[in-house]
């Protein structure tokens, strides 16, 4: 069996300047997000996703009780090991980031659909 190959013709196109990458997010549409992913941490808002309201809750049950470990005689233990002191602020700091991160992400995609649909 023979392959024959032929060049391929040459075109002015691959002398062309290069076209810039666009950029899928930028700092610009972050911050214009940032408000509307601030006013959705209101549970009235969480309501419609349900699995973002739930760790709302869990975030506000672990920042409470981050505030109330050094009152009521420090952290406990876990499985005969004592928890540090910072572990459970630790862990409510990464709760509240997940829901601010998600409701970031999710006031991101509403002002892009708001833009497309504007165009």
């Amino acid at each position: 069996m023979t392959l024959i190959t032929t060049p391929a013709e040459h075109t002015d196109a691959a002398a062309s300047a290069p076209v810039p990458p666009t950029r899928s997010f930028g700092w610009r549409p972050l911050v214009q997000a940032l408000p509307g992913a601030l006013r959705k941490l209101n549970p009235a808002a969480l309501v419609r996703n349900p699995v973002m309201l739930l760790v709302w809750v869990g975030a506000a049950f672990t920042t409470v009780l981050a505030i109330a470990e050094p009152f009521l005689g420090g952290p406990g233990e876990s499985g005969g090991t004592p928890v540090p002191a910072p572990f459970t602020a630790g862990i409510a700091a990464w709760l509240w980031l997940t829901v601010l991160f998600a409701n970031l992400a999710e006031s991101v995609a509403e002002g892009r659909g708001k833009a497309q649909a504007a165009s």
